[in-house]
Order: C-alpha cells, then sequence, then structure tokens
C-alpha cells in the first residue's frame, strides 16, 4: 500500500524532529499549564466539538490512541476533548503505552468526564508482544517506540527507555469489553501504518471513522485508505479524518 502527499495546513507543517519545535513547544505547554482547566477545556473544548473528529462522536463509542500527560496539561489531548465530546451515555477508551501518562489522565478523567472511561498502559501495533518505549519526560508528547522512529544518537541521549507490552487494537477493545467503537483516533509519532494492521477485525465489522495524524513526511494515507473502504471527511487538528464509504 502507498500514501499520497498533499498540501496540508500550515499548522501540520513544523516537524516535531525539529529541536526548535520541541523547545517551542515545551515553553508553550509550561505557559499552558498554568491556566485553569474551565479555560483550557472549557472555551478551547466548544470551539473543538465544531470540529472534526469532535463533532462526530456526540454519546459514541471512541477509541484514542496516544494521549501524553504533556498535552494534557497543555489543554491539547485529543483523548480529553474526543472524552468530553462523548458525553453522558458515551464511551472512551484510551489507548497510551506509557503508564504515566495513563495515570495522569485516569486522575484527570476521574474528575472531568462523564462518559464511561477506560485507559490502558499499551502500545498499539500490529502483534502482541513487546517493544522499547524511548520516552522525554520534558515533552512526552514526542515519545516513540524503537519501531517507528529514526534519531541520531545525540537525539536519543535525550530519551530514557522502558519496556512496554504490545498488542492490536482488535485485541486490546476485545480484552476491555467495549462497545464497538464508532471512532478510532490515532495520534502516535508515526505508528500509524502498524496500528492499522492490527484492527482489521474492527474495520471489517463495520469501523464508521478513522482518524489519523499526518506521516513523517506529511503523508494523508489518503491511498491506502482509499483500499479499506474509507474516504476523507475533512481535516482535523492532527491530520485527517475518514469515514467508511457507503
Amino acid at each position: 500500500m502507498t500514501s499520497s502527499k498533499t498540501r496540508t495546513p500550515i499548522r501540520f507543517a513544523w516537524s516535531r524532529q525539529n529541536p526548535v519545535h520541541r523547545a517551542v513547544m515545551r515553553q508553550a505547554n509550561a505557559a499552558l499549564v498554568k491556566l485553569p482547566d474551565p479555560i483550557k477545556f472549557g472555551a478551547i473544548g466548544r470551539m473543538k466539538t465544531k470540529a472534526l473528529p469532535y463533532s462526530l462522536v456526540s454519546q459514541l463509542s471512541v477509541v484514542q490512541i496516544g494521549a501524553p500527560f504533556d498535552t494534557l496539561g497543555s489543554g491539547r489531548s485529543r483523548a480529553a476533548h474526543l472524552g468530553l465530546s462523548a458525553g453522558k451515555g458515551g464511551h472512551l477508551l484510551v489507548i497510551e503505552p506509557y503508564e504515566t501518562s495513563c495515570e495522569v489522565f485516569r486522575k484527570w478523567a476521574a474528575k472531568n468526564l462523564d462518559c464511561e472511561t477506560k485507559v490502558v498502559a499499551l502500545a498499539a501495533w500490529s502483534s502482541e508482544g513487546t517493544t522499547e518505549l524511548f520516552v522525554d519526560d520534558r515533552h512526552p508528547a514526542t515519545n516513540f517506540s524503537a519501531d517507528t522512529v529514526e534519531y541520531d544518537q545525540e537525539r536519543l541521549n535525550d530519551y530514557k527507555t522502558v519496556t512496554v507490552r504490545q498488542s492490536t487494537v482488535d485485541q486490546i477493545v476485545e480484552e476491555q469489553n467495549v462497545p464497538m467503537p464508532d471512532l478510532v483516533s490515532i495520534t502516535t509519532n508515526w505508528a500509524e501504518r502498524e496500528i492499522l494492521q492490527g484492527m482489521t477485525g474492527l474495520i471489517e465489522n463495520g469501523l464508521r471513522y478513522i482518524s489519523l495524524a499526518l506521516g513523517e513526511n506529511d503523508e494523508d494515507y489518503r491511498e491506502e485508505m482509499a483500499e479499506l473502504g474509507y474516504d476523507p471527511v475533512g481535516f482535523d487538528d492532527r491530520g485527517v479524518t475518514y469515514e467508511r464509504r457507503a
């Protein structure tokens, strides 16, 4: 399968591998974390509910893959805004490989979400097993597994490594006994292809929406999503949301 490169909105064009990007985002997160949650998740949340993919999920079942604690603290967490948009009657399953981020999200969700919420510390992948997770506690949104990103040794020195269990989305959804998802959102550092290979059961069972962050070189995965039977609905705040073809 192949991917197309699309003309993307400027907000996607600045690579997280860029050291200036990482420095700016750390400073921005440090400033935003000081704002009270009613501002970060109230005012911002009301705007997001009108945009993709949040506008699609009221009272529905959602799976979010990737929930680093720095995006939660800054109010930019997709998992948080999907949970708020799902609301009472909705379901949220968060799959996040770093246990520290899971603990932070569980505590936040208990205070702020009305939807049924489960958070599991697993790396979503195409098969079961274990993998090495590279972790930067100053900016965990850049965390990545050993099989997805190639950095030079100088950059790798910024990370510690932890061994984490990996599994397929199909298996995780079954193990957690959650409702059939209406949307699966994947915002990882370029593990999207492997994760898609591990959710063929959900796709065959009629999964309606899939949201994918753009790839390392701004790939939008449009061609391979078409092969799976999905067409783009439009850009969202990380990449593209797709809907199952009727």
